[in-house]
């Protein structure tokens, strides 16, 4: 969608306020939206494309702890009476097209809007639902099973069977070592539910990877 599905769900008056603070910007794959401890000003919607929120672990792994679509939005000073430095890193896993608004204007527009507040609100609370689902499947479950999730996920999310992630951002997604991973994605493949080519992962059936990821499924 030209707006992204959140701003696309507003209605067109409200829609048109929101839009005539925002500016169309560009990040190719693997590029940085902010590091932690930078400052962040605006409030990022994608258009298309995938960002990701990560965290170092204590070990110096990066490990991604959200996955941010078309369908919502990238911030976390939001509801803030000041402006503070990033907790996370927020980066491109595709190349990724957004529209940043200032983080002053849009807390004065959810006030003015009140469609846009509850859309934020309504995606905050589907965001903090899908992670705590993910840290309930990284405690229950193998590293086959998340790695049938995961792909899922991205597939999702994507709206694609075609995921071109590598596995490097898999195993990051995963929380698990990339040679893991790829014994995993090994199984996956004599099971005939995948195919690999370079940099993608090509999802013979949905619901066959949906029944290996079994419990681990996402509730999307």
């Amino acid at each position: 969608m030209e707006y992204g599905r959140l701003l696309s769900s507003l209605q067109e008056p409200d829609r048109a306020r929101v839009l005539q603070h925002a500016v169309r910007r560009e990040l190719a794959a693997g590029e940085y939206l902010f590091r932690t401890g930078e400052p962040v000003d605006s409030v990022c919607f994608p258009v298309q494309g995938m960002l990701a929120v990560s965290e170092e672990s204590g070990k110096g792994d990066r490990r991604i702890t959200a996955l941010i679509g078309p369908d919502g939005f990238a911030l976390f000073t939001f509801g803030l009476g000041d402006d503070v430095p990033a907790p996370v890193d927020c980066w491109a896993v595709l190349d990724t097209s957004y529209l940043a608004v200032p983080t002053s204007v849009l807390r004065r527009l959810i006030h003015e809007i009140p469609a846009l507040g509850a859309a934020l609100l309504a995606y905050l609370g589907w965001t903090t639902r899908r992670m705590s689902d993910h840290l309930r499947v990284c405690g229950q479950y193998g590293i086959k099973e998340r790695t049938a999730a995961t792909l899922l996920e991205f597939a999702l999310l994507m709206g694609t069977t075609a995921v071109p992630i590598p596995q490097k951002v898999l195993a990051e997604r995963i929380g698990a070592r990339r040679e893991t991973v790829a014994v995993a994605l090994g199984q996956l493949r004599e099971e005939r539910i995948v195919r690999t080519r370079y940099r993608r992962v090509l999802v013979n059936s949905l619901e066959a990877l949906r029944t290996a990821a079994g419990g681990a499924a996402p509730r999307m």
